[in-house]
């Protein structure tokens, strides 16, 4: 697998400290990441796990520096953490679950997550949590 960089986490940083430096209250920030920085059933992250799949394990590396750039701030993040994220179209027909990955849950349409980004940052169901986004 190829070195992702560090783009991701960079990135996250970068516009966390500017909300924070514009001290906007109601500022939120919504991340997308993969399914490996979830919980395991049996403790732990998904990453962790021995039957992670290797072709993921350096971006998913990159993906919970992304999330842990915001899981101790100041800020109102939401981190939602999917499969593959594929063409579709927007259903409504995914299951959400707080931390963890819906079970078997492994991919995504990209116009359901966009549908479910927009909804969580009006609802605000998930802050300062990770969510499994899947069908």
């Amino acid at each position: 697998a190829a070195n992702p960089g560090t783009t991701r986490a960079d990135g996250v940083r970068h516009a966390a400290a500017a909300l924070v430096a514009r001290g906007t209250p109601d500022a939120r920030l919504l991340i997308v990441a993969g399914g490996g920085i979830l919980d395991a059933e049996e403790g732990g992250l998904r990453q962790e796990r021995a039957t992670f799949p290797a072709v993921f394990r350096l971006v998913s590396a990159e993906h919970r520096r992304a999330w842990e750039a915001v899981r101790d701030g100041p800020l109102a993040w939401t981190c939602v953490c999917t499969g593959d994220i594929v063409p579709g179209e927007r259903t409504g027909a995914y299951r959400v679950l707080a931390d963890r990955m819906p079970e078997g849950g492994r991919r995504i349409s990209l116009e359901d997550l966009a549908g479910f980004l927009l909804e969580e940052l009006a609802a605000g169901r998930f802050v300062r949590r990770r969510v499994g986004l899947a069908y």
